[in-house]
């Protein structure tokens, strides 16, 4: 599934057709290991990272409903939410978008964020500290960098 306008795609684990409510729902397997799947438990809440996900697929359009299913690693119990898109999340998604197509169509880098965990794997990390490619090594060169 695509939206031009957006310049976002994406797939589910699966799009299955609800019988009794009429609806086309996403279905994503996720596997966690026992430390985040006993958060997901007591809370009664999804990662944050997955609501994103299963609400850019409803801003996309891809379903109506939506079933999140995780499986504990360790023990292979699960645990299933029913979701329905959340519209604060989904605005926050479409203003986010917009700022990147935005940065995109103008050339533009974004503001550094300096966060040590989103930065040490992202793919863009030589665009910020040109540093890390003169020496060769972006791991050892990232340690030293303050952030």
């Amino acid at each position: 599934w695509e939206d031009e306008e957006l310049k976002i795609r994406g797939s589910t684990d699966d799009v299955v057709w609800v019988d009794v409510s009429g609806k086309v729902a996403g279905v994503e397997i996720k596997t966690i290991n026992d430390n985040g799947f006993n958060q997901i438990v007591s809370t009664n809440t999804p990662k944050i990272e997955h609501l994103l996900q299963v609400n850019s697929y409803f801003l996309i359009g891809l379903c109506e409903i939506f079933y999140l299913l995780y499986e504990n690693k360790n023990d292979q119990n699960w645990k299933v939410f029913y979701l329905q898109p959340d519209l604060t999340i989904i605005q926050r998604i479409k203003s986010r978008i917009s700022s990147i197509i935005k940065l995109v169509d103008n050339n533009v880098l974004p503001e550094i964020i300096e966060n040590k965990s989103i930065c040490r794997d992202c793919s863009y990390l030589y665009m910020c500290y040109t540093s890390v490619i003169e020496n060769g090594d972006a791991v050892q060169e990232f340690e030293t960098i303050k952030l």
